[in-house]
């Protein structure tokens, strides 16, 4: 009976062992948190786009673009487990996003608050514009 238990375990033992192995490799894993802070940054984005400048409040705007931050942490966290091909586009395209997104806070610093509201709309646009053309491109299908 005691032969039947250490036989039962060593194949219960193998079949954990050989289960795990069928997981996600750590480039499939890297490749979810980059597609799933892709669309977090989208999704923050399409929410800054649905305020308006007479009804956005400070701490809404700087929530998203906090949001925003975050999410392009998560990118830059995952990146290097990507295969090469992909890292390079990932980390091409957060560079220009990156970039863009602190050229509009550099334009929007110092401003007024009526000021601000004026230019919120296109700020907002140009977010938008700096996502479809860097990070949007990134294949996550």
């Amino acid at each position: 009976m005691r032969r039947l238990t250490l036989i039962a375990v060593a194949i219960l033992s193998t079949l954990a062992l050989a289960l795990a192995g069928c997981g996600d490799s750590d480039s499939e894993e890297a490749q979810d948190a980059v597609c799933d802070a892709r669309a977090g940054i989208q999704s923050s984005v399409a929410d800054l786009r649905a305020l308006t400048p007479a009804t956005a409040t400070a701490d809404q705007v700087q929530g998203e673009l906090q949001s925003i931050q975050s999410d392009l942490a998560t990118i830059d966290e995952n990146a290097a487990q990507l295969d090469e091909d992909r890292r390079d586009q990932v980390e091409t395209a957060t560079a220009q996003f990156e970039l863009q997104l602190q050229d509009l806070a550099r334009d929007l610093s110092g401003l007024t608050v009526p000021e601000a509201r004026q230019r919120f709309r296109t700020s907002v646009a140009d977010l938008e514009s700096a996502y479809r053309s860097s990070l949007e491109p990134i294949d996550c299908g």
